[in-house]
């Protein structure tokens, strides 16, 4: 067989083509990976995904920056695909974009999406829209105390710097926030809304709403709106009641019920209160027409439901559930359909759903064809030329006319609007006629639409026919024939040719389908340009439907339109509302109560009776304490009867408890007062106690509050004590001006107003929740005298309360009656402090004084009721009480007292003084000064004694103390020394240590660099043994390290040593200055003790003992210096052999550096080498390519003979 030469050719080529490319050393790199998609907009906080292309298996790196160079990145990832292809990833955008500002052409915040395998290779702007999140999403619009709710609004993705000015809320009504926001550096921005003042006070309507923010440099053409829902929400006041309504008190009439949040404009038919206790009970308050109407906002209050319906209620708690009326809901759709083609227009079920509530869809196929023309609308003729020729239209629920007539030789044409009386021009014009063939006679004409005033002529009207069809709605043409005259009027119309309609009704929920057909012209009309049928009306889920439907010819439009109304509207239960009816007793029965008496008490808010489905009767078990039982009473329908009891003979006088219990375990104490309807006490709060006889006399308030001093908390277990009288050992107390009383009333009505009066004057107003109630007041700033007691209910009429009850026994009645008697007292406090005065000694304190007559004078200081002071405080002749009986000062209004005691104890303090009309004086109620001091104690042999044997002992105990601290001394300096000749040694062994390494590095030096230098000089020859050579190099170089390292670790063991003794020093200089100061303390008690020496002069010797062993303590010290001065000596020694050892180690890295210099020249020989090496090679690749050349050319020519 012989060889294809053609084949063999093309090898031979191929393989010259190959060879440069094995040959090349120039890379080429590809493009690893590119971005094929972005999202055309990205949201903050929210997931970006990009699509990327990757050709060759590579990391991957992908980055969302704030610029294109992605200095700031905000979210990065990689991944390594596993083979080429293309792949989705998915990075989110955080809420928050700091650092460069990029805006994208469509005025929003730029995002750049970059890859880079491993540079960056490819990059895309995204522009970034603004997102808005609401939280909380869902609110009401005030929380269930009637506390208006706020919502938090944030403002993601808005260019930095710039300002939201204002923020919209568009739902069921569009209101807005008009607050200046600024956008912060990362783009964000926050506000917070109040959703009742957004409204005045009404807050939103319920439903959905779309939140965003109008910016001045961000579009937000393609933002993320964020969504709030409006929920209704009621509230009640007051909360708790006790069922009761009858003649005299009924709860409903204080109840009001606010809404927020409904519908807007709708009805509140009825609200339901439903017992969740007895679920069978439930009031309902309605009337004809609705409860009330909600205004614009969905807001609404009803109070006073006792209007609706007054009942008593049973006990349980309440819950409120609003019905509002029905209201329809419309819904429309639309679609453009050509004329001839079939389209079809839908209201979704999902879309009826939401707005009824019912799963129910509307479907509209339908068919039009026609077209556009005028069409004779109206016409008038007469023969009398000279009549008026009129036409009426009808246009847009409105009426006009067009007249027309011959003026001379032309024709007026005048539009009326005829729908007001007078009628209006809406325009008038005169135009010629001109003859016409075809109808042979003289014709004007004048085209018009209808619109508002005024007309202007060539646009709104022309006096000739239309140019192009159309364009007016009206023409009308006047025709002059030889004995008539005629009027005609056209309109553009649509013409139907061919329609025709099919509407589908289809419930999921009823299972109810409701088909309608319908063909022109039978069940169609057309009007102008709209084709429409008659409202389709039927009821199915419980909702009355209306479907109409419309196809508009110009526009191309069919409209469909769906309204449905409820036939009961929606309710809404709110179970974060309550109302709570307790159990009440009531006393009917008003005056004094006495044992043995018959009183009719009446029962509300107890459990509910068989009226309401329970079983049974209730029934109201009544004791007497909770012990005797009074009587049994049958309940009726909402838990309450009337009923007697008698009571008990035995009863004491004064407050006892009836108390009443049901079969459901609901109860209720009612207090009486056995003896008296109405009472008065004097109140004794904490850390005050009644005096042992009470009397009706009281203090009057510093403007009209009660003021009350203690002592300071410093003073607590400060006691003064006199000479001999343990007995009379005191504290100070607590002292106050302003006296409270207690107003005890009987017979109440729950839930009455009380008004007590205080001589006139009003002190407390409070509401009675009980049958019995105590009120207490502070007696208000009023001068001195006595003063009535009333209290006004608002039920029970004025009560005199004119009994005294002074803890033991009720004095007074309506025929003598026993008030409050407000006498002058005086209140004492420290000068600078409001606490009560505790003087050491002499001293002054404030003064403070009410219920003083007006216009006294006083006279005079008392000091336990006597005059001693009178001289000292002579100011208080100048003293008087105003108007209020406050008792003043013409020089200050700081008044003061000096106080001229010294022994210790307590002054009541009182001022003698005199009315303006009587010269007879009168003291008032003391205030109360306390001193505390102990310089009355007797200083005597017998006490001079003890106090020096006192001393004794103290010196003595002083004395053993300096001996322990002496033999601490001594024991610590032994150590010391010890210590230090432990360290001489060592500095010995280190110097020795030192002048060995010395050595070791001279040698191992000089040897190392000789080695170094024989290896320099071969290695051009053998580059082997130059590495062995550093090798041996290294090796010695560690042994160097080492040999410092151990130096390093003896300078350190040397400066612990060094820096222990100081602070073994300071603790000896410690101790020193201890004896130091004992001694002073002994010297000071000398000097006191001048003329005692002779029970001192044991003590003396001790000290002079002392004195000669601190002296040689001293000297011991000294020679712990002078080894310290040595071991210092030899610590220079140590850093002059160190710094020697430096110099050295300065030479050996000297010499390393040689070293390394002398192997860097190896290296440079080794690169030369290598070239060399690559050059022999590439020509031993050229020489073996010519070779293969060369053969294949010879095998050519060798084919070429043998083919010969």
């Amino acid at each position: 067989m012989k060889p294809n030469l053609k084949t063999l050719a093309s090898l031979a080529i191929a393989i010259l083509f190959i060879a440069p490319l094995i040959l090349s050393t120039v890379p080429v790199q590809a493009q690893f990976a590119i971005i094929r998609s972005v999202p055309p907009v990205a949201y903050p906080g929210e997931p970006v995904n990009i699509t990327i292309d990757v050709n060759m298996a590579t990391t991957v790196y992908v980055y969302l920056c704030a610029d294109i160079a992605c200095t700031t990145v905000w979210a990065s990832t990689w991944f390594v695909p596993p083979s080429p292809g293309t792949y989705t990833v998915s990075l989110t955008l955080p809420e928050s974009l700091p650092g460069p500002v990029n805006i994208h052409p469509s005025m929003m915040r730029s995002l750049f999406v970059g890859i880079k395998a491993p540079s960056i290779l490819d990059v895309k702007e995204v522009p970034i829209a603004p997102k808005v999140v609401v939280s909380p999403p869902q609110t009401a619009n005030v929380d269930p105390f009637n506390k208006s709710q706020l919502v938090t609004i944030r403002f993601l993705g808005y260019i930095p710097g710039d300002t939201i000015s204002l923020t919209v809320f568009e739902g069921p009504i569009t209101t807005y926030n008009d607050t200046s926001i600024y956008v912060g550096d990362d783009g964000t921005a926050t506000t917070r809304a109040n959703l009742t003042m957004l409204t005045g006070g009404y807050g939103l309507p319920r439903g959905t709403y779309t939140v965003y923010g109008v910016a001045g440099e961000t579009s937000i053409s393609k933002a993320k709106n964020g969504t709030l829902t409006i929920v209704p929400q009621v509230v009640i006041k007051p909360t708790e009641g006790n069922g009761r309504c009858d003649a005299r008190v009924c709860d409903l009439i204080n109840i009001t019920i606010t809404g927020y949040g409904f519908d807007p404009n709708v009805s509140i038919l009825k609200i339901d209160l439903w017992n969740l206790n007895f679920t069978n009970v439930r009031y309902t308050f309605t009337k004809s027409g609705g409860l009330t109407t909600t205004n614009e906002y969905g807001f609404f209050n009803v109070s006073n439901l006792a209007e609706v319906l007054r009942t008593n209620m049973s006990a349980g708690l309440y819950i409120p559930i609003v019905y509002e009326a029905p209201t329809p809901k419309t819904l429309s759709n639309s679609s453009t359909i050509d004329l001839g083609k079939t389209g079809t227009v839908v209201i979704s079920q999902s879309a009826i759903y939401n707005a009824l509530g019912t799963r129910a869809s509307v479907t509209a196929k339908s068919f039009v064809n026609g077209t556009f023309k005028y069409v004779v609308a109206s016409s008038a003729m007469s023969y009398t030329k000279t009549e008026v020729l009129r036409v009426n239209i009808t246009y847009a629920g409105k009426k006009y006319m067009l007249a027309a007539n011959i003026e001379g030789n032309v024709v007026r044409f005048t539009l009326y609007n005829t729908t007001v009386t007078p009628p209006i021009t809406m325009f008038t014009d005169t135009t010629t006629t001109l003859y016409n063939n075809y109808y042979g006679a003289y014709t004007a004409n004048v085209s018009f639409n209808i619109k508002t005033p005024p007309y202007l002529i060539g646009t709104d009207y022309n006096l000739t026919a239309p140019s192009t069809p159309g364009e007016y709605t009206f023409w009308a043409t006047f025709y002059n024939y030889t004995n008539y005259i005629y009027l005609e009027l056209k309109q553009w119309s649509f013409v139907v040719t061919a329609a025709n309609l099919t509407i589908t009704y289809s419930n999921v929920d009823t299972g109810t389908t409701i088909k309608k057909f319908y063909v022109y012209p039978a069940n169609m009309s057309v009007t102008k340009d709209v084709v429409s049928i008659e409202t389709i009306k039927f009821s199915d889920a419980d909702i009355s439907w209306s479907i109409s439907w419309r196809y508009n010819a110009t526009e191309r439009k069919a409209y469909l339109s769906v309204t449905g109304q409820p036939t009961k509207g929606p309710s809404f239960t709110f179970r974060n509302v309550y109302y709570i009816v307790r159990p009440l007793l009531v006393l009917l029965k008003s005056g004094i109560i006495k044992p043995g008496d018959t009183v009719t008490i009446a029962a509300y808010g107890y459990g509910p009776g068989a009226a309401w489905g329970y079983p049974g009767y209730n029934t109201l078990y009544v004791y007497w304490e909770k012990i005797r039982l009074l009587t049994t009473v049958p309940l009726g329908k909402d838990g309450n009867a009337t009923f007697t009891v008698t009571i008990p003979s035995d009863a004491t006088f004064g407050v006892h408890y009836i108390w009443g219990v049901d079969k459901w375990g609901y109860e209720y104490s009612l207090a009486i007062v056995i003896g008296a309807k109405a009472y008065w006490t004097i109140v004794y709060p904490p850390p005050f106690a009644p005096p042992a006889k009470v009397e009706p006399k009281v203090s009057a308030g510093y403007d009209n509050k009660r003021i009350v001093v203690c002592p300071c908390p410093e003073s607590a277990g400060v006691t003064g004590v006199s000479y001999c009288a343990k007995c009379v050992t005191y504290a100070a107390a607590c002292d106050y001006l302003g006296d409270i009383i207690r107003v005890t009333l009987a017979g109440l009505s729950p839930g009455e107003t009380v008004e007590v009066r205080f001589g006139g004057i009003t002190v407390k107003k409070v509401k009675a929740n009980e049958s019995v109630v105590s009120i207490e007041f502070v007696v208000p700033t009023v001068p001195q005298g006595s003063y009535t007691l009333v209290a006004v209910g608002s039920v029970s009429g004025t009560i005199y309360v004119n009994t005294f009850y002074n803890t033991t026994a009720f004095l007074g009645n309506e025929t003598n009656p026993v008030y409050p008697q407000v006498v002058p007292k005086l209140l004492l406090l420290d000068l600078n402090k409001d606490v009560v005065p505790i003087l050491v000694g002499q001293g002054i304190v404030r003064v403070i004084g009410t219920g003083f007559p007006p216009g006294a004078s006083v006279l005079a200081m008392l000091i336990n009721g006597t005059d001693a002071g009178y001289s000292l405080n002579l100011q208080v002749q100048r003293w008087s009480s105003d108007s209020r009986g406050v008792l003043s000062s013409p020089f200050t209004e700081k008044l003061g007292l000096y106080i001229p005691v010294l022994e210790p104890g307590a002054y009541a303090i009182s001022l003698a003084y005199v009315m303006p009309d009587k010269g007879t004086p009168s003291s008032t109620m003391p205030g109360y000064v306390f001193v505390v001091n102990n310089v009355s104690k007797l200083v005597d042999k017998d006490y001079f004694s003890k106090e020096v044997a006192t001393l004794s002992s103290q010196i003595s105990d002083v004395s053993k103390s300096i001996k322990a601290v002496n033999s601490s001394l001594m024991a610590s300096l032994s150590a010391i020394a010890s210590s230090l000749d432990k360290v001489s040694t060592a500095l010995d062994g280190l110097s020795k240590l030192i002048t060995s390494v010395n050595a070791s590095l001279t040698n191992a030096i000089t040897t190392s660099a000789a080695g170094l230098s024989d290896s320099l000089g071969k290695v051009s020859s053998k580059v082997d043994a130059v590495s062995s050579k550093v090798d041996t190099l290294t090796a010695t170089v560690n042994t160097i390290n080492t040999k410092i390292d151990s130096v390093s670790a003896a300078v350190k063991d040397v400066g612990s040593a060094v820096a222990g003794l100081p602070e073994k020093i300071d603790t000896l200089s410690g101790k020193i200055d201890a004896i130091s100061s004992k001694a002073d303390t002994i010297a000071n008690t000398v000097k006191t003790l001048g003329d005692l020496s002779s029970k001192l002069d044991s003590a003396i010797a001790s000290l002079t003992g002392l004195s000669s062993k601190v002296d040689a303590l001293s000297g011991k010290v000294d020679s712990v210096a002078s080894s310290v001065a040595d071991v210092s000596k030899k610590v220079d020694n140590v850093a002059s052999a160190v710094n020697s050892v430096s110099g050295k180690v300065d030479a050996v890295s000297s010499s390393v550096g040689n070293v390394a210099s002398k192997v860097d020249s190896v290296a440079s020989k080794l690169d030369s080498a290598s070239s060399t090496l690559q050059t022999y090679i590439i020509i031993t690749l050229v020489l073996a390519l010519i070779a293969a050349a060369t053969s294949i050319y010879a095998a050519i020519q060798l084919g070429r003979k043998l083919a010969a």
